[in-house]
Parts: structure tokens; C-alpha cells; sequence
């Protein structure tokens, strides 16, 4: 056995093992008083620029690299003692961490990839590879990371990482990046929260597991629940940042303003008094099939916490509201004789990750927002409001976003809402788009985020409590079409409003 080794910090005295692994074995070493862990990461795992990592000076939460050499097998580097690791403190608690340790281990490691900023990719993340140093969580062992401009080819070792916490696109082109590390992450989050995988089995199960399957729920808070499920998205870039991530870790704090408060109040009021009266009735980034399989389900997934989340809302400022019924993810919600609903979603059949030439950006999938007003609201029956999942703003980035159309020219139905919605193919909508024709965009293309709805759900319940009175005032279409400008993306084309 080798009792010492020279690095270029000194020479080591070798002590016990601490651990093996599949890229070495590290040993406590001794220089005297002062202790290290020396690991030894066997040569024939790749060429030396996959060892000799330099992590950025201005790195936080990392385990440094202080020494480094090597001998006819062996690269050799020493790192500061851990007081302990992840896989251990999870042992120790059977599996599954409390809420929050659980939440202090994310943050941690959150904050390393955050300083990180790119410029490394990890490509292990995973319990025995997150140490707790100097009261931090640290993410250690960059044997098999590259500088992410060295990452663009054929992953070289394909495969390095623990099968249970590789990416999906690992598994097929073997190209990683920062968001790879952050689906490594999302797998160890949902390990601690839950006490188990979610992926397990066999090589091969574990595969059509991190290809194809969707994780159950985590049963942890919504917020964060979500943030670990949006982290395991099978396309990279539907995945968190690691910024985002971040923000998700700290708990929302929903406002709740008066006026919609005020103005439900309002509505309870009257409708109290008039109970006997009122009517009650019973709402390709790619082109391939897993591609679409893939974003359909997130714009499902999406979709359906919007809902649930605005319904909730709306319920919570209303005594009288009532929910006339379900269907899929869609409600009908009833106040007096005004009704608003959530329709279910539909996608677009014939949608690609890449726009075609003639249409400013690309929707996949749709749903519709219907409110109509009380029969005393005269001859205005109401609004109705687009949800489009797009690429709106920047192209690539798809998410949901709110949206409605006004007829500018021309006779206009008197049944049509004002505003009104429509889908991605309809003549209306693509003549509003492209500014040909009598249609124009008459609200700004909106995002639509079910962890911040408060101003989407508040507006809304202002709308629904003056339409159950029938007070709700119709908009001016051409002044609306005038504010919609510049929200979506090929505004050169979109001249003034006449």
C-alpha cells in the first residue's frame, strides 16, 4: 500500500480510506496536524483536461481542489476534509431529510451552480458528491466535468454519472449542459423530499424511466413540488434555471388587494338580497412525436395549475360563487346570473418548433377564458380571452400567455364578446397578427405564471363580480388594439392602428 504522496502542496501521509467510488478512492491524509482527503482518480478514465479542472476563484459552495499530482496510474489531488456527506445524513435519516434540512441542502448547492454561471458542468450530481463543509452543503469531485465550451460533442465518458441521476439527453446524444446538472439536482430533490427515486430498477428501467416517464408528485408544497417537477422536464430547455430554482426555494407571499375584495364583497352583498331572483345553472422546438408528447404534457401540466390555482382564487372571494361543474381541467364558475369559464385545452395540430415563414412566432396548444354578463348588462354580453402556449416573446422559450382580439372594421356580430378569443388558425386571428384586414390584437400578449396569478386572477374576479351585476362596461377595441402593440415577437410588421 503507498503510505505517502507528493503533490505540489507537500507530501501526504496516507491514513484510512474514506470512500470509493467510481472515478477513485480517497484517503484521510495527513501533513502533520493539518488533514486532507486525497482521492486518487484512476488515468484510464480520459485525458487530463477532464482532471485538471480549475474552479473559478469566485466559485461559492464548492470543494476546492488545493492540491495536485500524479503517478504512473493515478491523477492525485487533495481537497479540505468534509465533516460529512449527503449520503450519509440521508442513511441516517432513512432515506428522506426534513423539510428543512431538505430545503438547506437545495439552497446551497442551488447557490453553487448559480456562481458557477455555465462556465462548468458538473455531470455527477448526486448524494455521495454534495459535502457538508464549513456548515455549507458543497458540491465536490469535478473529475468528470469540462468547461462548458468543451461539452458541445459526444459526452466522453458516456454514461459516467449514477444511472438513477443522468439526464434524458445524456442517455441519447450525450450532449451535457448546465441544465443537465439542474435535471441531476432535480433527481436529488426529489430523493429528499420523498425518500425514494423517482426513477429505479434495472439499467434499462431506469432509461425508459429518465426517456419517457413522468414522476409522480413529491407531496411537498405546490411551489415547490412544481420547481422539482419543472427541473425533471425531458426537454432541457423546459427546464429551471438555476436562478429560477433559487427563487422558487422561498415561499410566495400573494397580496391580496382591496379593490377585488371590495368589489366581491360588493357583489355578495347584492346578490344576497336578491337571492329568490337570481338564476343558478350548472364549464417543435422539434418535430417528432416525443417532442411533442414532451411540451403538450408541460403545457397540460401547466395549464391544469392555472386552473386549479385561479378557480381557488375566485372561490376564496366569494361566498356566493358557485362551480357548476368540471370537465377535464376546465371549470364553469356562476355568480348570480353572470358565469366565467375555463376551457379545456386544445392543441394545434399542425404546430412546429420552427415558425413558418408567414407567422411571427409558434403556438402549440390553446384554451379560452368566457365571461358572460348578466342579461341587465343591455346589449353588451360579455368578453372572452385567449391562453396561448407560445413563444410570444423570445423564440424557443414557450410558455402560457394571455391574449384577446377585437374586430376594428366592418359590422361586428352583436352576439361576439368584446373582447373576443380565438384560436391560433382562425381567420380572425392571423388576420390581428399579420395586421391585414378588420382584426386587431386587442390585449398585450401577457404571461400567464400560476406561481405569480395574482393580477391575472384579481382582474378577472373584478370582471366576473361587475358582470353579476350587469355593470360590466365594454372596452373600446380600436384603444385596446392601439395598447397591444409591440407585445408579441415581428412587431416590424405591425403598423399603427388607423
Amino acid at each position: 500500500m503507498i503510505a505517502t504522496v507528493d503533490l505540489d502542496n507537500g507530501e501526504w501521509e496516507l491514513g484510512d480510506p474514506l470512500g470509493k467510488g467510481g472515478y477513485g478512492v480517497v484517503y484521510r491524509g495527513h501533513q502533520g496536524d493539518r488533514e486532507a482527503a486525497i482521492k486518487f482518480i484512476p488515468k484510464g478514465h480520459g485525458p487530463a483536461r477532464e482532471i485538471e479542472l480549475k474552479i473559478p476563484e469566485d466559485a461559492r459552495n464548492v470543494v476546492p481542489i488545493t492540491g495536485f499530482g500524479q503517478d504512473e496510474e493515478n491523477w492525485i489531488v487533495s481537497m479540505p476534509l468534509a465533516a460529512d456527506t449527503l449520503e450519509n445524513v440521508l442513511a441516517q435519516h432513512g432515506g428522506k431529510l426534513p423539510e428543512q434540512l431538505a430545503l438547506q441542502v437545495l439552497s446551497d448547492v442551488t447557490e453553487a451552480l448559480i456562481s458557477l454561471d455555465g462556465r462548468i458542468i458538473h455531470r455527477d450530481i448526486k448524494p455521495g458528491n454534495i459535502l457538508l463543509l464549513d456548515g455549507k452543503w458543497c458540491l465536490s469531485d469535478f473529475g468528470i466535468a469540462k468547461y462548458a465550451e468543451a461539452v458541445t460533442g459526444t459526452m466522453t465518458h458516456k454514461y459516467a454519472g449514477s444511472f438513477h441521476y443522468v439526464a434524458p439527453e445524456l442517455w441519447t446524444t450525450g450532449t451535457a449542459s448546465s441544465q443537465s446538472d439542474m435535471y441531476a439536482l432535480g433527481i436529488v430533490a426529489y430523493q429528499i423530499i420523498t425518500g425514494r427515486l423517482p426513477f429505479d430498477g434495472t439499467r434499462e428501467q431506469i432509461q425508459i424511466g429518465h426517456l419517457s416517464e413522468t414522476p409522480a408528485p413529491t407531496g411537498a408544497q405546490s411551489r415547490l413540488d412544481w420547481a422539482i417537477r419543472e427541473c425533471l422536464a425531458k426537454a432541457p430547455e423546459l427546464r429551471l434555471t438555476a436562478a429560477q430554482f433559487a427563487n422558487k426555494l422561498t415561499p410566495s407571499q400573494p397580496s391580496m388587494p382591496s379593490k377585488a375584495t371590495e368589489a366581491m364583497a360588493a357583489a355578495d352583498q347584492a346578490l344576497k338580497d336578491k337571492r329568490d331572483l337570481a338564476e343558478r345553472q350548472a364549464l417543435q422546438f422539434r418535430a417528432d412525436a416525443e417532442e411533442r408528447k414532451a411540451y403538450l404534457s408541460f403545457a397540460n401540466e401547466r395549464l391544469t395549475q392555472i386552473a386549479d390555482v385561479f378557480l381557488a382564487r375566485l372561490q376564496s372571494l366569494s361566498n356566493e360563487a358557485e362551480l357548476e361543474g368540471r370537465h377535464g381541467l376546465g371549470w364553469t364558475l356562476r355568480l348570480g346570473s353572470a358565469k366565467l369559464t375555463f376551457g379545456e385545452m386544445m392543441h394545434n395540430p399542425h404546430w412546429q418548433l420552427m415558425e413558418s415563414e408567414d407567422d411571427p412566432f409558434t403556438v402549440m396548444a390553446t384554451a379560452g377564458l368566457y365571461l358572460q354578463q348578466s342579461a341587465s348588462g343591455g346589449d353588451y354580453s360579455g368578453r372572452s380571452h385567449s391562453l396561448w402556449f407560445a413563444d410570444a416573446e423570445e423564440a424557443g422559450h414557450f410558455q402560457w400567455y394571455e391574449t384577446a382580439f377585437a374586430q376594428v372594421e366592418g359590422m361586428v356580430p352583436l352576439q361576439r364578446p368584446v373582447p373576443f378569443e380565438a384560436g391560433f388558425e382562425s381567420a380572425e386571428s392571423q388576420e390581428a397578427l399579420h395586421c391585414r384586414g378588420g382584426y386587431r390584437v386587442a390585449w398585450p400578449f401577457a404571461p400567464v405564471d400560476p406561481d405569480s396569478l395574482d393580477e391575472f386572477a384579481d382582474r378577472w374576479a373584478v370582471w366576473l363580480a361587475e358582470a353579476s351585476l350587469g355593470r360590466l362596461i365594454k372596452p373600446s377595441a380600436r384603444e385596446a388594439a392601439i395598447e397591444a402593440r409591440g407585445s408579441w415577437r415581428s412587431t416590424d410588421r405591425v403598423p399603427p392602428v388607423a
